[in-house]
């Protein structure tokens, strides 16, 4: 006996299309694929990406012939009343609160150790106990680099150990970058690198931790940071029980 597999799959879509199965999956996939896209982070691509997702899992290509091109309509008013309802709200108080953080709140004279615990204190909290058994550090790091008058500081910081074997390109998730003319102990940031990207040239506002936040907030309000150095703390381990 031959079984004919598309035809029986054809023929099962058609059916299920008439008992609304298919249309009714097809929106609860979808709103969950917009939803989870929308709440888990204000990032084009990825909200682009769980779409197209959801979309290919409930339209393949053996569907084509029964009729499914109706629900291209379908679909594009439901992606723009989740929008409507949910993420136009959503995104403005996000923004809001971002812009607040990042631009409008005001630090005076903040010490370059400050800084140091400030990542020491966010990285514990928001760090996993599985993640500190398994990496044991993270990472707190500043060097020093004297060039005739100048002296630049460059501060690491990272959740993990920073990979430093040849051809390593590994300088941590987040780069600070100051420099001090003739030993003076005052200076701002000069650099904010996150994730090997200058903040100078493309921020993202929708997806910054409270770290970032802040030390964002310090770059582009220009704040005085004291350079404490002998104060700065590089102590990185996580302190658990083996």
């Amino acid at each position: 006996m031959e079984l004919n597999i598309s035809e029986i799959v054809t023929a099962k879509l058609a059916q299920m299309e008439r008992d609304g199965i298919v249309q009714k999956t097809i929106e609860e996939s979808l709103e969950k694929g917009v939803l989870d896209a929308i709440t888990s982070e204000l990032n084009s691509y990825a909200f682009k990406h769980a779409i197209s997702q959801q979309v290919s899992q409930c339209i393949g290509e053996v569907a084509a012939n029964c009729g499914f091109s109706a629900y291209n309509g379908f679909i594009a008013e439901r992606v723009k009343a989740i929008i409507q309802d949910m993420y136009t709200t959503d995104i403005s108080q996000k923004v809001q609160s971002a812009l607040n953080d990042v631009m409008l709140k005001k630090h005076e004279n903040v010490k370059l150790s400050e800084i140091f615990q400030a990542y020491r204190d966010w990285v514990i909290q928001h760090t996993d106990i599985e993640d500190k058994y398994e990496r044991r550090e993270f990472t707190r790091q500043l060097n020093e680099d004297e060039r005739g008058n100048f002296t630049h500081y460059t501060c690491a910081f990272a959740d993990h150990p920073l990979d430093d074997t040849y051809g390593s390109d590994d300088q941590g998730d987040i780069v600070l970058r100051l420099c001090a003319y003739n030993k003076e102990n005052k200076t701002v940031i000069s650099r904010v690198y996150l994730d090997g990207r200058n903040i100078s040239q493309s921020l993202r506002i929708g997806s910054l931790t409270d770290f970032e936040a802040f030390v964002v907030n310090l770059f582009y309000s220009k704040t005085e940071i004291i350079l404490d150095v002998e104060d700065v703390e590089e102590y990185s381990h996580f302190d658990i029980d083996c």
